[in-house]
C-alpha cells in the first residue's frame, strides 16, 4: 500500500484489507492441497492396479504350478511337496 492509500482508509478497512488477503493467501494453499490430493489419488489408483494385477498373475501360475505337479505325479510317479 501507499501512503496516500494508506491515510484514507480506516481503522476497519484496514482490517478487511488484511482479512482479504489471508482469504486469497488460504484460496491459494487449498488450490495446491487439492492438486496434491488429485496427485495422490491418482498414485493410489495405479498402485492398486498394479497390485491387483500381480494377485491375477500369482492365480495363474499358482494354477500352472498346480498343472505341473499333477502332471509329474502322473507321468513320472514324482510328488513334490512343499516343505514349511
Amino acid at each position: 500500500m501507499t501512503p496516500e492509500f494508506d491515510i484514507r482508509l480506516t481503522p476497519i478497512e484496514k482490517k478487511l484489507f488484511a482479512i482479504e488477503q489471508d482469504i486469497k493467501e488460504i484460496k491459494n494453499d487449498l488450490s495446491g492441497l487439492r492438486e496434491q490430493i488429485q496427485q495422490l489419488a491418482i498414485t493410489l489408483d495405479n498402485f492398486v492396479k498394479m497390485m491387483t494385477d500381480y494377485k491375477e498373475e500369482f492365480v495363474i501360475l499358482k494354477a500352472e504350478v498346480d498343472q505341473i505337479k499333477k502332471v509329474l505325479k502322473e507321468k513320472l510317479g514324482v510328488e513334490i511337496a512343499v516343505q514349511s
